[in-house]
């Protein structure tokens, strides 16, 4: 039987060139691969250097670990599953994850369903967070780095992804990954992160989508709670649940976007008290840990990438979605954002798409 080959997902960063090398060291059979993304050809210099600099990055890894390296057009197919999912969720009054819906469609999808053209086994990438059995099924853990685990943008995984995933950045801390690439040589040891969006370089979420939608988001009503007219918004994709700034309003005490209306083209503020809600419901639920809630359970719900997760109870229903409740209120919970439920030793249970609180 010959040995497997792994596919490592290397976007020229410290991470996955960590990643890729533990694997070698290892004794794993390994070649990288790039995702491009980007057309070139239709971005402005900044992007296009933004584009050419982690696959030229990349390919330089990959000649000091003596291992191929592969670029992979996936322009239209990132387009299609991710830029236009983006936009839509924005133009309807949601505040999407575009970083669950690469991890699922592109990274792990589109690339793993390429594997056996290419001879590839597994995949692995850079992500800080393990991957185990439970019982009979395949979960994802939170890595041992806990400022940097990254366990809640990988929720949609599905068990046939999990079984072939590999991420060897695990049991390590972020110091530990740039020690290693600085003992190796490699030239991103000191290379910092994006903060950002990837495909949005200057962080104009609103300017992005009026341009990949073709018209100018309308203007509508800002209403108060009960429903009083206060004022005009520039169009909904400007606005997110818990803004306060760009609101213009002049009002006694400060006031937040507390929901946005999409059908009626309206934003409702509120007083920050009114940001607060114990209970959430979502939907486009993927199981874990396990493969369905027979009765309700203990857990901790992550609502935001940087929020700390709260214990609360986790409810199913028949029609698939869940509900969770919090012990605590929690502020700002937002439709369209992902929520992931943990046990208490850092597995995930289950993740869903928010999609209404109360």
């Amino acid at each position: 039987m010959s040995e497997p080959t792994i596919y490592v997902a290397m976007s020229g960063g410290v991470d996955s060139s960590v990643a890729a090398a533990l694997l070698v060291e290892q004794g794993y059979r390994c070649e990288g691969a790039t995702l491009k993304i980007f057309d070139d050809r239709s971005q402005s210099t900044e992007k296009s250097r933004g584009f050419s600099e982690p696959i030229r990055d990349a390919r330089a890894i990959c000649d000091k670990l003596n291992i191929p390296h592969h670029t992979i057009d996936v322009v239209d197919f990132f387009r299609e599953k991710v830029i236009a999912q983006f936009v839509n969720e924005y133009l309807n009054g949601r505040t999407p994850n575009p970083c669950v819906e690469c991890n699922r469609y592109v990274k792990f999808g589109y690339l793993m369903e390429k594997l056996p053209a290419v001879g590839g086994d597994r995949i692995a990438t850079g992500h800080y967070i393990r991957v185990g059995k439970r019982g009979s099924r395949f979960a994802l853990r939170r890595g041992v780095d806990r400022a940097k685990d990254q366990s809640y943008f990988l929720w949609r995984l599905t068990q046939e992804q999990l079984k072939r995933a590999l991420f060897p950045l695990g049991e390590t801390s972020k110091s530990e990954t740039r020690s290693l690439a600085r003992e190796l040589g490699f030239s991103v040891a000191e290379k910092q992160e994006s903060q950002e969006i990837c495909f949005i370089s200057d962080n104009n979420y609103a300017g992005f989508v009026r341009r990949k939608a073709g018209n100018m988001p309308k203007p509508g009503r800002i209403l108060d709670m009960d429903g009083n007219v206060l004022g005009e918004h520039k169009g909904i994709a400007y606005y997110t649940v818990g803004q306060r700034r760009g609101l213009g309003l002049s009002m006694p005490r400060p006031v937040y976007v507390a929901r946005i209306d999409a059908k009626q083209n309206a934003i409702i503020v509120s007083e920050n008290e009114s940001l607060f809600h114990k209970c959430l419901r979502a939907h486009h639920v993927v199981w874990s840990g396990m493969d369905s809630l027979h009765q309700p359970i203990n857990a901790t719900a992550q609502i935001r990438y940087r929020h700390q997760a709260q214990p609360g109870r986790l409810f199913f229903y028949p029609d698939s979605t869940v509900e969770f409740c919090f012990e605590t209120p929690q502020r700002a919970i937002t439709p369209g954002q992902s929520v992931v439920f943990y046990d208490d030793s850092g597995w995930i249970i289950a993740g869903g798409v928010i999609e209404s609180v109360f």
